[in-house]
């Protein structure tokens, strides 16, 4: 609510798509706090239920447990006895600093937003300092650190974040939110299997953990395990249905295993429940470019920046530029991205690709794939197992026209995917940048077979060289028949 400014009960609704809200006063008299609470249908702004409850001013969590208890009976939930007794336990005995820990996990709700993860990295910290024992605020720091990470790639906050993840499961082997700390960790550096352990731990413990069911998604993916990925997304969005991140999770899913339909009804969805989230509207449009859907995608792109400048908003776009052979416009657009995130080695490869294609840039196109080879490598150190990662860092050493360690990371790479649609383009490329042509040819068949974008095969200049060939054509043309049947 914080995060987003809301003060109304129609707000919450309107931005967030709730259907519920939870209103409340607390008044002191003495010695005694008198709290009352109301349901109210957001959408009617119809009250449904009340209640008041007067109890100690001294003990504030015996007052927050009747809360609780009231707002069971008001939504007439079923609580199982391990579940009351997860949402009855504060993990520490000091009531200001449960607060700031609850502020902080608030913030992390809404992760997309970088100023949210430094807010709840702050608020866990005052937790922290208040209680050095409250496990669930050191838990919540390490995700929050490793948010941040996500965000900044400063490697530093890796160890920061095993630090904090170590040291809440040592405060409490029994509390959820270790786990779920440590398999984000397990899932971020690569080691799937311990990560599973930790989320099914995590959900064995707290059964009704959204985000234990999409990290267990997130291990199974890197495992390869797609069918029981697809279903712990779905089980997440079915424990919260109204919360915009489960979808963007799954779209993503669906987006890696070129499902692009799929993909473009999870982000739409994410773009109703959250109108302002800008990364539904990045992230849709992203699945058009894919559809060659130019025209719809480019607004999408627009309205992102709009609401907030990112790099990957203007890579997307500058990547619908690219692939209009809009070259200066690409490149121009892939300069605002590198300006954002001069981390990322994703923009420093876009922008190399575009330059390449630009009179008068070609010598930085040169220096931006070096760039982003120097960050990439940074990045394997943390996680030696990201496919996606060493299929782009093959792509790169492919455009300086050396062969041999491009071919040693695509290998490396299709050894942990073997059929990901975008590591066989990556390798179509690859093969096709090495002089390769009738290989690249028949990565680009495995590639259209495995579900992926024919309208990005078409429209990449870098398969110009091509174009002339008949199984090039029936390729492209086949593939673009049955998409508009």
């Amino acid at each position: 609510m914080r995060a987003h400014h809301l003060t109304s009960v129609g707000q919450p609704h309107q931005e967030l798509g709730v259907n519920l809200v939870l209103e409340g006063s607390l008044h002191r008299a003495g010695k005694l706090v008198r709290v009352n609470f109301t349901l109210v249908d957001a959408k009617t702004r119809r009250q449904i239920r009340a209640e008041t409850i007067t109890a100690a001013a001294s003990d504030p969590f015996a007052v927050e447990d009747q809360v609780v208890e009231g707002v069971i009976r008001m939504l007439d939930l079923a609580v199982k006895p391990k579940e009351r007794r997860a949402l009855t336990t504060h993990g520490t005995q000091v009531a200001s600093a449960f607060d700031l820990y609850l502020q902080g996990r608030g913030y992390l709700q809404n992760y997309d937003k970088p100023e949210n993860i430094e807010s709840a990295i702050t608020l866990f910290q005052q937790a922290l300092r208040l209680d050095a024992n409250f496990a669930q605020a050191s838990a919540g720091l390490g995700e929050a650190y490793w948010k941040e990470y996500e965000a900044k790639r400063e490697l530093s906050l890796v160890e920061m974040a095993r630090q904090a993840c170590d040291r809440a499961e040592t405060l409490d082997a029994k509390l959820a939110e270790a786990h779920i700390c440590l398999g984000t960790l397990h899932n971020g550096t690569g080691q799937y299997y311990r990560a599973v352990a930790e989320f099914q731990r995590a959900l064995e413990l707290e059964p009704t953990r959204d985000d234990a069911y999409r990290g267990l998604a997130a291990a199974n993916e890197g495992l390869a395990r797609l069918g029981e990925s697809e279903k712990a997304y779905r089980r997440a969005i079915t424990l919260r249905p109204q919360y915009w991140a489960g979808y963007s999770w799954l779209g993503t899913f669906y987006y890696h295993q070129a499902r692009y339909e799929e993909a473009a009804r999870m982000f739409a969805k994410v773009v109703e429940l959250a109108p302002d989230n800008f990364v539904g509207c990045r992230n849709l449009g992203g699945i058009y470019v894919l559809q060659g859907r130019y025209a719809e995608a480019i607004p999408m792109f627009e309205r992102s920046v709009a609401l907030r400048p990112t790099a990957r908003a203007y890579s997307n776009l500058a990547t619908a530029y690219f692939n209009l052979h809009r070259f200066a416009e690409a490149a121009r657009t892939f300069d605002e991205a590198v300006k954002l995130d001069g981390q990322d080695y994703v923009m420093w490869g876009n922008l190399g690709d575009a330059c390449s294609w630009v009179p008068g840039r070609r010598a930085q196109a040169v220096s931006s794939y070096q760039k982003a080879i120097s960050l990439a490598k940074e990045q394997l150190q943390i996680n030696p197992r990201d496919a996606a990662l060493l299929g782009n860092l093959a792509s790169y050493y492919a455009m300086l026209k050396e062969k041999e360690p491009a071919l040693a990371c695509l290998g490396r790479a299709l050894a942990l995917a073997p059929g990901d649609p975008q590591l066989r383009y990556m390798a179509a490329l690859v093969y096709n940048q090495s002089g390769e042509s009738d290989r690249a040819l028949g990565w680009l068949e495995k590639a259209l077979a495995a579900g992926f974008s024919s309208s990005t095969i078409r429209d990449n200049p870098f398969f110009d060289n091509l174009r002339g060939k008949p199984r090039f054509q029936e390729l492209v043309q086949g593939q673009g028949s049955k998409e508009h049947r």
